[in-house]
Parts: C-alpha cells; sequence; structure tokens
C-alpha cells in the first residue's frame, strides 16, 4: 500500500516525505475545485523538478464547457511531458482528449457519486482508465 496525500499546503512537503508519504494530489488552476494546494503547469514542473521521485496526481475534477476543451488538450499534453503519475477526472472530455492524442497519462477515473459498480469501471478501464477513486 502506498501512502498518497492530499496537502492542504506545498510547505510541509519534505516532512510528510520523511514520514513515508510516497505521493500527492493537487490541483491544476484552472481545471479543479475544492483543492487548497493549485497549481498551473509551470509550478507543476518546477514541483516535478524538485521532487522526481514522489509520485504527483494532478486533479481535472470540474466539469469543462466546450470553450475550454482546447485549454484541457493543451493541458493534458503538458502533463504528459511531466511525467505526472495520474490525472483525476470528472469530465468524460479528458477520456476522449488522453485517447485522441495518445497519451500516457493514467486516469484516474473520480466521478464521486458515479464510481459504484465494477462492471462500469470495467469498462472505462477498457478505454484506458487505469484507476477509480
Amino acid at each position: 500500500m502506498k501512502l498518497i496525500l492530499i496537502p492542504e499546503e506545498l510547505s510541509n512537503l519534505n516532512a510528510y516525505i520523511d514520514r513515508g508519504c510516497e505521493g500527492i494530489i493537487i490541483g491544476l488552476k484552472g481545471f479543479s475545485t475544492n483543492y487548497e494546494v493549485d497549481l498551473d503547469l509551470n509550478q507543476i514542473k518546477l514541483l516535478r523538478e524538485k521532487y522526481p521521485n514522489l509520485e504527483i496526481f494532478i486533479s481535472m475534477n470540474k466539469n469543462f464547457f466546450n470553450d475550454e476543451l482546447e485549454k484541457v488538450e493543451e493541458s493534458l499534453i503538458e502533463l504528459d511531458k511531466l511525467n505526472i503519475n495520474g490525472v483525476l477526472y470528472y469530465d468524460l472530455s479528458v477520456v476522449y482528449l488522453r485517447n485522441k492524442n495518445n497519451l500516457n497519462l493514467d486516469l484516474v477515473w473520480n466521478q464521486t457519486h458515479m464510481v459504484n459498480n465494477y462492471k462500469t469501471c470495467d469498462y472505462y478501464y477498457s478505454k484506458g482508465v487505469k484507476y477509480a477513486l
């Protein structure tokens, strides 16, 4: 089992790692809700460089409007380049855009109340989704 945290701030990250934390879940600014640590792509890049062995999962847990999809696609492509361990998603456009661009990002299905049976999990697994939360 791995210890993965949702930090309230990054100033204590070294202490968490010293106590066995192997990964974190943080929000992507503009594409997530309810995360204290909500970083833009440049900040995520710096975090990845500073902690190359830390598992970093990015939350994109909001519904997207049509006019946001181009920016969502660009963000997924950039996250793929940063060797992010996974993207937690709510909006199904993330699955489509990941597959359309043949990205190596692991996806985590995180639709709060909708992740409720193994057949649906199996369906999304067949579409390239690796995890469900």
